[in-house]
């Protein structure tokens, strides 16, 4: 980042189709680091399809930034423009960059393409809605440095437009009193994408542990209809408590490549060990999963890998809970993040002035 001249306070204008109610993980991250922002002195409102009011619109001329993400973003974009003033979109999924990635019919390719997507039918262009407003905007932030530079490399934005910041997390459950014996390994979202499948191949090759998926079921088309063997439960709608303070061991073995694997450090920072896919934002240069010391981390898909790291990992549990818990996560601090959202937002303002 450059050096800047003005530091604030600022005054952000989110906008965004959810922000409250939290509804998900973007949605959570983007209120804490509201939170985070406004007790720093920062001015802080919000639009979104909960408060929507076409007046509210006209608000923007009041504020010094526009802030966005996901499905909204070209509206908020359009409205930056209209009313002269900068604009970030936070890249918090493939949504705003993949035409497919909600067809039921296609979910399977997103899983499976690697994010190879500068020569893929499927890329949106800069032709489209989504496509126009990461052009216009005047920053792009990934959510983890790995995101950054894919946006970069496979699609061909420009390195000084790109920037990134952890999501902000609030770990609060982490002082919630643990009820639970942890007995089970663990993974979240019932999907094809998640890697649901690989999780069920190692749960039948070690039938006498006990296996959990927490989250939602995403039954696609796409996705390979089986019964869960006896030893995998599934438990929707489970609060993080119960969700670590049941698991003795996370697992994370994503086809879709992870831009930041918000689980695998919630998990981590609960002392829970975590064997993940090495790919995207769990491996440098963001490094989530420091082999050996938290957890372990897999090549690829086939079971038999994924078998012996579980193995090698309930194993040295004692020794990887300790590494959880004496890893410095400042990094992935919401303060961390509001620091370098803050600098982003001077640089940007900056450069408009000059």
């Amino acid at each position: 980042m450059v050096q800047t001249i003005r530091q604030g306070p600022f005054k952000f204008l989110f906008i965004a189709q959810n922000i409250i109610p939290i509804i998900g993980g973007a949605e959570r991250s983007m209120f804490t680091l509201m939170q985070e922002l406004r007790k720093r002195g920062h001015t802080v409102n919000h639009i979104c399809q909960e408060n929507y009011d076409l007046s509210l619109e006209k608000t923007a001329q009041y504020h010094d930034i526009i802030i966005t993400q996901l499905q909204w973003s070209p509206m908020a974009v359009k409205i930056a423009e209209r009313y002269n003033k900068p604009s970030i979109i936070m890249m918090r999924s493939l949504e705003p960059v993949c035409r497919v990635v909600h067809n039921p019919n296609e979910a399977r390719l997103i899983a499976e393409c690697g994010q190879k997507c500068w020569e893929c039918p499927h890329r949106i262009t800069g032709y489209e809605s989504h496509g126009i407003a990461l052009n216009k905007c005047n920053l792009i932030l990934g959510n983890s440095q790995w995101s950054a530079e894919w946006m970069v490399r496979e699609h061909h934005h420009s390195p000084d437009k790109v920037g990134w910041i952890y999501p902000c997390m609030d770990f609060a459950f982490l002082n919630e009193e643990v009820k639970h014996k942890p007995e089970y390994i663990s993974m979240s979202m019932w999907t094809y994408s998640a890697g649901t499948d690989v999780f069920v191949e190692v749960a039948k090759r070690m039938p006498k542990e006990k296996f959990r998926i927490y989250g939602y079921k995403y039954d696609l088309p796409s996705f390979p209809r089986y019964q869960l063997p006896k030893n995998v439960e599934f438990i929707p709608n489970a609060p993080q408590e119960e969700m670590f303070g049941t698991t003795k061991l996370w697992l994370f073995p994503y086809r879709t490549v992870p831009n930041f694997g918000r689980v695998v450090l919630e998990a981590l920072m609960a002392g829970i060990p975590v064997v993940g896919i090495q790919a995207g934002g769990i491996i440098p240069p963001d490094e989530m999963i420091i082999d050996g010391v938290n957890g372990y981390t897999v090549e690829g898909h086939d079971t038999g890998p994924w078998v012996s790291r579980v193995k090698e990992a309930l194993k040295d549990i004692e020794k990887l809970s300790k590494g959880c818990k004496d890893t410095d996560y400042y990094k992935f601090s919401k303060e961390s993040g509001a620091d370098r959202f803050v600098d982003y937002t001077a640089q940007v303002l900056n450069n408009r002035t000059r």
